[in-house]
């Protein structure tokens, strides 16, 4: 995480699991999980 003009900015980095299968899980897993911090964060304003 790091400070920005208009907020925070958030990198994550992701690596392959053993298969394409469950590195798709991880990759929606998370696209879920920061759809959840974006929705209550924008409760915020």
């Amino acid at each position: 995480m790091a400070p920005t003009n208009d907020g925070v900015k958030l990198t994550l980095t992701l690596d392959p699991m053993h298969d394409d299968v469950w590195t798709g899980r991880m990759s929606s897993g998370w696209e879920s999980e920061l759809g959840k911090l974006d929705r209550v964060l924008k409760g915020r304003h």
